[in-house]
């Protein structure tokens, strides 16, 4: 956003922040034009979706959780660590919902906001499920620490979620565009 703003500083853009099915529902009554982020699940005809990359999900704590990352967790031994997910409804908390339906197995969560989330790992309140893109920068300084746990959880794209029957303004596909542009994912997935 940073460098498109350079680019184009008289584009200026509302930025509304709210779990993806919210947002959809948003765009479907014309309040949002475009939504950058994970793609939902399920199909819907009515939604374009234009990749711009690829994350997973992964377990991550602070470093009092650092000396489990020499070796494969499974979940069952996960169970003995107070757990934080983001709050229903959010495509991370279907993702981990369905993660452990699959491995049979139940877990007690601890839930914070989506928005205090990444805080509250940080300060040691317990392992999180979280967006490996959103933390990166964080366990690349050490602030948190990616966990080993078997199984592995699933990929999943992200990127530009427009309505196929919206007409988007110059501006808006001028974004979109230069999106796509500075994006190597997206690039080889519209060869």
């Amino acid at each position: 956003i940073k460098d498109f703003h350079n680019r184009y500083p008289n584009i200026q853009f509302d930025i509304d922040t709210d779990p993806t099915k919210a947002l959809i529902e948003k765009l479907k009554h014309g309040n949002i034009d475009f939504i950058i982020s994970k793609f939902p699940k399920q199909k819907d005809l009515d939604l374009e979706l234009i990749p711009l990359g690829e994350t997973t999900y992964i377990f991550v704590g602070n470093e009092q959780y650092a000396h489990l990352v020499n070796h494969p967790i499974s979940l069952k031994e996960l169970q003995q660590y107070p757990l934080l997910v983001q709050k229903a409804p959010s495509n991370s908390r279907d993702s981990i919902n369905q993660y452990f339906k699959q491995q049979e197995i139940t877990l007690t969560m601890n839930i914070a906001s989506s928005n205090l989330l990444i805080d509250f790992l940080k300060i040691g309140y317990g392992i999180g499920y979280v967006t490996k893109l959103y933390v990166e920068d964080d366990i690349k300084d050490k602030n948190l620490f990616e966990l080993n746990v078997t199984p592995e959880t699933e990929h999943i794209k992200y990127g530009v979620i427009t309505l196929k029957r919206n007409i988007l303004s110059s501006p808006c596909h001028t974004f979109i565009k230069y999106l796509k542009e500075a994006t190597p994912f997206s690039k080889e997935e519209n060869k």
